[in-house]
């Protein structure tokens, strides 16, 4: 096959993107060793093992195992799977101390490179959605690119679910592109049961039905048919839903579990750690006290959690410590508020768009100490990639807004998620996407050649 004959096959270009991904993920996986798992890592391993050995959806790791909630299942479920196979073949699973964030299993190597797979799968989606509106060529040409980009590659070898959220919310937008192409109702269902999937990967999705409205509007042009399929979308995610929320519902029979898709972790709760850490900020407890908190609250049997949640008693906590808070923020300056406010929204904005290109864990500040100019080199490129990204969307959003359904949906929710870059993981690939579009508009310009296919 000739290189005019690949960039008219896109099965063959897909593979090509799939190898090239896959290498470069299992030597980040060989070389690159992970030796610190989060305290969420250890959790998620501690859930799969119970499962994959028959004790259910246990976080415990001494009998009885009791039922949990707290944890959305399908990362652990996706864990468990791995854990399964890795056990008939004969390997031995165990549990790992909620104190010990270094530990090492053998059953590691397999998640990850299971997490290789999808990842080097989700290059191929990538490349998949941006051939919707580039040409062949250019699109098979970014698309390994895309591969190769290590920000994006490196998520693989951490024991999180960010790796298998992008996965099934790239293919949902596969699945909602094709749809706007040929209006089939088999693309509605399979839509229906991806975004179910994902608010049981991280329940914030639920915040993501208007955008699939909103897209499914674009085709249809009509409101009441618009509605009628969103309907029909909603039933079949309450019916993928329906086996947890059961599940939930039998342990502590109250309809308010709904509202947290079943889970423990309630909007009672998020309230209650949000006013425990403004408690820290304006020093009514130590440190050492808000963690001791912390630790109660993540030891807190379920049905208690529940209990709090839904009794007033949370609520009645975060309160309390609001009556205290709101004399000490009287007293504090307004200059003192608008940098407390401004400092965190720019660590957000810098985890959403600016993605430093190295493991390195040295600071802006670190490098100004060091006086070491090639400290600044991830940063920069990180930043340059970042504001180039930004330039080409809106540059090109005529021709972009149709496949950035999940670009859309982070960026709305960036203030809120992303205190941990990881979260905006999609982001990052999308603008490393928009910044390899500028870059070949740039390099083109002389040729007068366009990359985009015709409207």
């Amino acid at each position: 096959m000739n290189i005019n004959e690949l960039y008219n096959n896109k099965f063959q270009a897909s593979l090509i993107i799939f190898v090239i991904a896959l290498i470069l993920r299992i030597s980040i996986i060989s070389f690159y060793k992970v030796n610190f798992i989060p305290s969420d890592g250890v959790n998620y391993h501690n859930i799969a093992v119970n499962v994959a050995l028959g004790r259910g959806y246990s976080n415990s790791i001494t009998p009885p195992y009791n039922a949990y909630f707290f944890r959305e299942p399908v990362y652990p479920l996706f864990i468990s799977f791995i854990y399964l196979i890795y056990n008939k073949l004969g390997g031995e699973l165990a549990y790992i101390p909620y104190s010990d964030n270094y530990a090492v299993r053998n059953e590691f190597v397999y998640v990850k490179i299971f997490q290789a797979i999808i990842d080097a799968l989700s290059c191929i989606f990538i490349f998949l959605i941006f051939s919707k509106i580039l040409t062949n060529k250019y699109a098979i040409i970014l698309g390994i690119i895309y591969a190769l980009y290590f920000p994006v590659a490196v998520q693989c070898s951490f024991y999180l679910r960010e790796t298998l959220q992008m996965f099934i919310i790239l293919l949902a937008n596969i699945v909602l592109l094709n749809y706007l192409t040929h209006a089939k109702y088999v693309y509605i269902i399979i839509l229906s049961i991806l975004y179910a999937t994902l608010i049981l990967t991280f329940q914030i999705h639920i915040l993501m039905f208007p955008y699939i409205i909103l897209f499914l509007y674009t085709k249809e042009k009509n409101i009441h048919l618009t509605l009628k399929k969103s309907l029909i979308g909603f039933i079949i995610v309450i019916t993928v839903l329906s086996p947890w929320l059961y599940r939930s519902y039998k342990y502590y029979p109250d309809i308010k579990i709904f509202k947290n898709v079943g889970l423990s972790f309630t909007s009672e709760q998020m309230a209650w750690v949000s006013s425990m850490r403004k408690a820290l900020r304006y020093n009514l407890i130590s440190r050492d006290e808000f963690y001791t908190y912390m630790q109660w609250w993540y030891s807190t049997p379920e049905d208690l959690k529940f209990k709090y949640s839904f009794d007033g008693t949370y609520k009645q906590c975060s309160d309390s410590i609001k009556t205290l808070i709101i004399p000490l923020k009287k007293k504090e300056p307004f200059s003192t508020k608008v940098m407390y406010q401004t400092n965190i929204f720019i660590q957000r904005v810098k985890n959403t768009f600016f993605r430093k290109l190295s493991l390195s864990k040295s600071s802006i500040s670190d490098c100004l100490i060091s006086h070491n100019i090639l400290c600044y080199i991830p940063y920069i490129l990180g930043i340059i990639i970042g504001i180039g990204g930004i330039y080409s969307f809106a540059r090109y959003f005529k021709r972009l807004w149709v496949i950035c359904m999940p670009y859309f949906f982070y960026l709305s929710i960036f203030y809120y998620v992303a205190d941990e870059a990881r979260r905006m993981i999609v982001v990052h690939g999308y603008l490393f996407m928009f910044f390899l579009i500028l870059m070949t508009k740039i390099l083109l310009r002389q040729e007068n050649r366009d990359i985009f296919k015709d409207k």
